[in-house]
């Protein structure tokens, strides 16, 4: 068999989809090369095996993440860029439901490149927002970072668990308001 240049992709492209709907364990990997119309040696060949193939879905899915939240900080108002990035994160979340809890899975141990890079982003951006003097007095960057990532997982795990639930987009403000008014300085405009 002839194997195209664009295989690999074509297969990553194939297992992500599959993975999306179906979750890991609805993703046989014949499924995958069907798709694609080439043969299981084929997979192997690009990916040697089940998991390195999932580590290359999850990672290309991490970057995508990435890629829509780079730039993200400071873009204005704090709580407008807490807002946009909170939205980014959950619309990733509702878009990828059976990806999403690989890689942010709540659990202990290390966390996932995927988990522990987004975290270094968002604690960037509290560290410039503490820089500024907008976090309210006793919270720190590193408060700020744990307590709006746990707020937020926890939101978009929920949000994966029933992704057509009518009352999500509701859920997901109220906590990320309560989370964003509890961590920033009021502002001017509240104040009065």
């Amino acid at each position: 068999m002839i194997q195209r240049p664009d295989t690999r992709q074509a297969l990553l492209d194939a297992a992500t989809d599959v993975i999306s709907r179906e979750g890991v364990d609805g993703a046989p990997l014949r499924t995958i090369c069907d798709r694609v119309g080439v043969r299981l040696p084929t997979l192997y060949h690009f990916f040697g095996d089940r998991q390195s193939l999932l580590d290359a879905v999850l990672e290309a899915c991490l970057e995508r993440y990435l890629e829509s939240k780079r730039g993200l900080w400071p873009a204005g108002d704090p709580r407008t860029d807490l807002r946009r990035g909170w939205a980014l994160h959950v619309g990733f979340a509702r878009q990828h439901p059976k990806i999403y809890p690989l890689m942010f899975p709540l659990r202990p141990g290390p966390a996932p490149e995927a988990a522990r890079r987004s975290l270094e982003l968002l604690r960037a951006g509290f560290d410039q927002l503490a820089d500024a003097g907008a976090l309210r007095p006793g919270v720190t960057a590193e408060l700020a970072t744990r307590s709006l990532s746990a707020a937020l997982r926890g939101v978009a795990t929920t949000i994966c668990q029933d992704p057509e639930h009518r009352d999500n987009v509701r859920l997901s403000a109220t906590l990320r308001d309560a989370v964003i008014d509890a961590l920033l300085n009021e502002s001017e405009e509240e104040a009065t």
